[in-house]
């Protein structure tokens, strides 16, 4: 179950933030904490006291973000203008008409370009959308979404700059490919069928698909048209 919470400053009595969290152990521990929040939230309880309220309590995920969304329309959000509220999003999910400052976005893409990503992770990752299937509804709404989609100049030319003669990798395959990680074995039966420089190679020459025959080189599956592949 969750619960709806509000924080109200003492110096004016103004509400300055509404917030939902799941109950774990019943103690309100998101209602309470100050470590994970916006630079707004901490100025101001810099400069004041301030008092929790339970609004809603022990009621659905669903409910309480309704109620998240309905409170911070009634109080407004100051980012936008529109009230005293330092919440940065509408509610509901989190990223309603959420304000990405170019300080945030800046930390985000530092973050990004400093994440190392463990073999494991890459496994782990792999595992999960092996055999994964999307419902129609969530097919529906890929479709819905791409739909009038217009891409931007910027991500144009990038797109045209790794297709064309400006990508090094350009028309380079199997053992000349600058990312090239190796043979690959096919065997038929337990009989060595043939070996090729690579994924890409074995699948064109063999019509197997790419991804079936780099399944069978982690493990994920025991066979693809009949071959079983290993990489050396």
């Amino acid at each position: 179950m969750a619960y709806v919470y509000r924080h109200i400053r003492l110096d004016t009595n103004d509400v300055f933030y509404i917030g939902i969290a799941n109950h774990k152990r019943n103690d309100y521990v998101r209602a309470n904490e100050r470590a994970r929040r916006s630079k707004w939230w901490k100025k101001i309880i810099e400069k004041t006291d301030y008092r929790i309220e339970i609004l809603f309590d022990d009621v659905t995920p669903e409910f309480a973000k309704e109620k998240e969304i309905e409170f911070i329309k009634l109080y407004g959000r100051r980012d936008l203008g529109l009230g005293t509220l330092v919440n940065m999003t509408d509610g509901g999910d989190g990223l309603i008409n959420r304000v990405f400052t170019a300080e945030y976005r800046k930390k985000l893409s530092d973050a990004a370009k400093n994440r190392i990503v463990t073999e494991e992770q890459k496994n782990n990752l792999r595992k999960y959308r092996i055999g994964r299937k999307l419902s129609q509804e969530h097919k529906d709404k890929i479709s819905q979404a791409n739909k009038g989609y217009i891409a931007a100049d910027s991500l144009k030319q990038f797109r045209s700059n790794r297709m064309l003669k400006n990508n090094p990798s350009k028309g380079r395959f199997g053992i000349n490919a600058i990312n090239f990680k190796g043979y690959v074995k096919a065997y038929k039966d337990g009989v060595l069928f043939g070996v090729y420089e690579g994924v890409y190679d074995a699948s064109r020459k063999l019509n197997i698909g790419s991804s079936n025959i780099n399944r069978v080189i982690m493990g994920n599956r025991k066979t693809s048209g009949g071959f079983t592949f290993i990489r050396e």
